[in-house]
């Protein structure tokens, strides 16, 4: 019994009994909340516990169980069905709702009376909420009125919320009854009617039925004296404080305490006791505990008497008195350290602070509480570990519900002041709790945000940068919004005039850029324009111009057409211009080219092809000093194709075309050459690269490129028939025709050349020797040679002995066939120093010599006349030499019969060899000599006859000779 009057003091004080319990019993309670309403303590309500535990403790239906264990299955199992039978109490039967009730009352009456029952505080509440519910539809639905008033008293009683109409049911039930004290359990229910009735007719009845009832135990004495103290304290405390009746009250309740030491339920007993304190303090108005009258207060009265100061502290509070119940508290719980009870106080203390707070908006005395709570709480005790790590994480969930909720309301509004104060209560805040940083990210966001909305922005940066490592992407973007203010950098990337600012600030500044294009990158993400324009710029103006064109490069083959982009491209060009990188800046003209990205620099569009046109020029003659000329070729062709109106086409054309010739590639060099000229006619770069186009081909073997030079020769002489070179192009195209066995044409040019006297005398001579030569093997013959003659005896041994000794052979052919018997001896004796050394001389010099035996130069009779053997022996020895000099002459001179010169040169002979074997008929020779002019005779006669008549290519490969040995004198010459 004593147990259940305890719970009932335990649970209107707020549970202050189970400070012995496990920590989550008061750190559950909902911290940064305003206090829960707090029960006033009337008489009624101070010792009501103590008559409704009395009240079950003396009507025990059911059966107890047997052990704690077995009454919370039984909780347990009645838990389970209580929400279904409350849902269908219509439907549920009488039976079915009396045992659910009585199962209730039995498991409430174990827990009042077991030493567990602070083990089952919760339990208990359900329970009383159980038993006021079930009690209810119980008595809708009992037909006894005894049995139906019964259970209404019980229903009433347990709710506690109508103690008049509990006592009015008591005096009925007691009315109805003749023998009114058999009807109740004990005198505690006429004690009930006595105090709570609300009509002194009902009240009179109670004191007669009570004054019958004679026999009271300890408990009922105390009650009866606790409920008279109440009363005192309700309508006289006045009267009684501070003078003899508060000394009476204290003997009365030292009597009380005395009384009920021997009751054996040690919980009973403690909530008597607990119920002492509370009246005592009520009469004191006094929270130190230590001045209470009470021994087993003063040896352990920590546990029991914290919660009942705490309700002192509670009115005071209520009572608005706010500052003096937050310093009392915090008395209290210092008081309290080294006992659990502590935690629950640390809460209250708390609580009150945050009401505090809510009524004069003193956030920094209210941070104060929290960081003295986390100071203490920062090592757990080892008294009670696991509670005081609890309480030190609630203490932190709250002080940080606190932060949060002050920095929503800084950022939101636009006071100044309360910004500044949200940010040094959460700087203070993240100070304290940065080893929790995971608990505290928010918190630190929002003390970034108002760093930068103070204008804090070196604060902010830092404080964004840490919170980076959550969230690289969001947070460097945000630091770069307040460290562009700290470098003066405006938000878009200035591709126009760079502003002025601190150095170091802007370094800072690409290190966050660096930052966010490397977490876009990591992220795979399209990495943004602007970032990259932010950061190359920065890298520029803090002279780290190398560092953003590696950047940009890398960037802009990805890149969209963009302001962005165009600004990028234009800048890395203007440097790649400025330091001559002419291969980077024709590569990247072509990827803007591609992406259809227009370069800007300083806003404004560059000129690309201009500029394009240039580098490609420029790199052509870096590669052209490399010797790398296909690459240079390349570029300047490239030049030629899309500027064809550039009025440096034509040096352009003349620098590929020579770059062909040095690859060795001259057909392409000349097709160059003939283009330029095909375009460009009459210019005088055309005229110059015609002459040297032509000494690069008219040396080649090659008949494609023969072909080529001459025509371009053939072009220089028609469109610069005055010119003064005129002549070189004639005698060069003329030597080309040669080699093409174009001999008539060949022979006009050289004609043409030997009578120009614009030419010198050395090149005259030479083309006229050469015109001669191709005359006589080609052409008309000596006929046609007349014209050149006066030219030709401009030769002089200056010249080159070989065209000297040429050019008096073909005098000396030409005065043979004109008989100029004087120019034929001059040109004899001339020839007659060189007939050992040049074989052709031989030729010429026999011919003459014939002509001139054939005329009685030499005094030699012809057979026909009858002269001695021994006379004419010299004779025809001489004969015999010219015979053999002609024959030499013939066979190295000779071309197809079709040459005029050939057919007379074998009539001749033959008329010749006649008359030798006349003379050798006649005269009568050596063996020897006639021997040898008979073989020499018949072998002439059998191999001209056939190299003429049936072996022509015999002929053809003598003309081939012929031709080699004239192409080896002039090269001579």
């Amino acid at each position: 019994m004593a147990k259940v009057w305890s719970l009932i003091a335990f649970a209107v004080s707020f549970a202050a009994s189970s400070i012995t319990l496990q920590a989550e019993t008061y750190i559950e309670e909902r911290v940064g909340e305003k206090l829960p309403p707090v029960i006033q303590y009337s008489p009624e309500n101070g010792v009501l516990s103590l008559i409704e535990s009395n009240f079950f403790l003396n009507h025990r239906p059911g059966k107890l169980s047997k052990t704690n264990r077995d009454a919370v299955r039984r909780y347990e199992r009645l838990a389970k069905r209580y929400g279904s039978l409350i849902q269908d109490a219509n439907k549920a039967t009488q039976g079915k709702l009396e045992t659910a009730f009585e199962e209730a009352v039995d498991v409430y009456i174990f827990f009042l009376k077991s030493d567990y029952i602070s083990q089952h505080e919760d339990k208990m509440e359900k329970l009383r909420d159980m038993i006021y519910k079930l009690g209810e539809w119980v008595y809708l639905k009992e037909k006894e009125p005894m049995k139906r008033n019964y259970v209404h008293t019980l229903y009433l009683s347990t709710g506690l919320s109508q103690p008049a109409y509990l006592g009015d049911a008591v005096a009925k039930l007691a009315d109805k009854q003749k023998d009114a004290p058999s009807q109740f359990r004990s005198s505690i229910d006429i004690l009930i009617y006595y105090n709570l009735s609300s009509s002194s007719s009902t009240a009179k009845s109670a004191r007669m039925i009570f004054n019958k009832k004679t026999k009271l135990d300890r408990y009922e004495k105390a009650i009866v004296a606790l409920i008279d103290i109440e009363r005192r304290l309700e309508v006289g405390e006045d009267l009684i404080s501070g003078g003899k009746g508060l000394d009476k009250m204290n003997q009365r309740l030292l009597a009380i305490n005395r009384s009920t030491q021997g009751i054996r339920a040690p919980g009973l007993r403690w909530r008597i006791n607990h119920t002492i304190l509370y009246l005592w303090l009520r009469l004191q108005k006094s929270v130190d505990w230590r001045r209470a009258p009470l021994v087993e207060v003063r040896e352990g009265g920590k546990q029991l008497i914290a919660p009942l100061i705490e309700r002192i502290i509670l009115e005071e509070v209520q009572d608005g008195q706010l500052r003096k119940g937050l310093l009392t508290y915090k008395n209290l719980s210092n008081a309290f350290r080294s006992s659990p009870v502590a935690v629950k106080l640390d809460f209250r203390y708390l609580q009150i602070a945050q009401m505090l707070n809510d009524k004069n908006k003193r956030y920094e005395d209210l941070a104060l509480v929290y960081n003295e709570l986390v100071k203490r709480y920062e090592k757990p005790n080892p008294q009670y570990q696991k509670i005081s790590q609890s309480a030190s994480r609630k203490i932190f969930l709250s002080y940080r519900k606190m932060i949060r909720d002050l920095q929503d309301k800084a950022i939101e509004s636009k006071d100044v002041a309360l910004r500044k104060r949200a940010m040094l209560l959460s700087r203070e805040f993240t100070n304290i709790f940065k080893s929790l940083r995971k608990d505290i990210l928010e918190v630190k966001k929002n003390l970034a945000q108002l760093y930068s909305i103070l204008g804090l922005h070196k604060e902010a940066v830092a404080e964004f940068i840490d919170l980076a490592r959550e969230d690289p992407l969001t947070f460097y973007r945000k630091a770069s919004d307040s460290q562009r203010v700290l470098a003066n950098w405006p938000p878009q990337p200035p591709w126009g005039k760079l502003p002025a600012g601190n150095k170091a600030e802007r370094v800072t500044l690409i290190k966050i850029y660096s930052a966010i294009v490397g977490a876009q990158a990591k992220a795979q993400q399209n990495i943004s324009w602007a970032d990259l324009g932010h950061l190359g710029l920065l890298y520029r103006v803090t002279g780290q111009f190398s560092n953003a064109e590696v950047l940009w490069s890398k960037a802009l083959p990805s890149a969209e057409p963009g302001t962005d982009a165009n600004g990028a491209a234009g800048l890395l060009l203007a440097a790649y211009f400025k330091q001559k990188r002419w291969t980077d800046f024709i590569n990247l003209t072509r990827l803007c080219e591609v992406r259809k990205i227009l370069p800007t620099l300083e806003q404004q569009v560059l000129d690309m092809k201009k500029f394009y046109q240039v580098a490609l020029i420029n790199r052509a003659q870096v590669y052209s000093k490399e010797k790398k000329y296909k690459e240079a070729i390349v570029d300047l062709e490239e030049v030629v194709e899309k500027y064809p109106n550039d009025p440096k086409r034509q040096n352009i054309l003349v620098e590929v075309a020579r770059l062909y010739q040095r690859l060795g590639e001259l057909t392409k060099a000349l097709v160059t050459v003939r283009n330029l000229v095909d375009q460009y006619p009459n210019s005088a770069v055309s005229k110059a690269m015609i002459l040297e186009a032509g000494a690069w081909g008219r040396d080649s073997k090659d008949f494609d490129i023969l072909e080529k030079t001459s025509e371009l020769y053939r072009i220089y002489i028609d469109n610069f028939p005055n010119d003064p070179k005129l002549t070189e192009a004639r005698y060069e195209r003329a030597k080309i025709l040669i080699a093409l066995k174009q001999y008539t044409l060949a022979a006009k040019h050289l004609r043409d050349h030997a009578l120009d006297k614009r030419a010198t005398t050395k090149e005259r001579v030479r083309s006229a020797l050469t015109y001669v030569n191709l005359e006589r093997l080609y052409g008309e013959g000596n006929k046609a040679i007349s014209d050149v003659i006066p030219v030709i005896k401009l030769a002089r041994i200056e010249f080159g002995e070989e065209n000297y000794v040429l050019a008096h052979t073909i005098l000396a052919q030409a005065a043979t066939e004109k008989l100029a018997i004087q120019d034929m001896k001059r040109e004899e004796q001339i020839l007659m120093q060189y007939v050992e050394k040049y074989k052709e001389v031989g030729e010429a010099l026999g011919f003459l010599r014939f002509s001139l035996a054939e005329h009685y130069e030499y005094e030699v009779p012809f057979p026909n006349r009858p002269f001695g053997i021994e006379e004419f022996r010299p004779q025809i020895e001489s004969i015999y030499k010219v015979f053999q000099t002609i024959k030499t002459a013939y066979e190295r001179v000779c071309t197809p019969k079709e040459n005029k010169y050939c057919q007379n040169a074998y009539e001749r002979l033959k008329q010749f060899g006649q008359d030798s074997l006349d003379a050798i008929g006649a005269v009568e020779l050596s063996g020897n000599i006639q021997q040898s002019m008979e073989k020499v005779l018949r072998d002439f006669q059998q191999e001209f006859l056939q190299k003429v008549e049936k072996d022509k290519s015999k002929f053809d490969d003598l003309a081939d000779k012929y031709r080699i040995r004239n192409e080896r004198l002039e090269e001579g010459s």
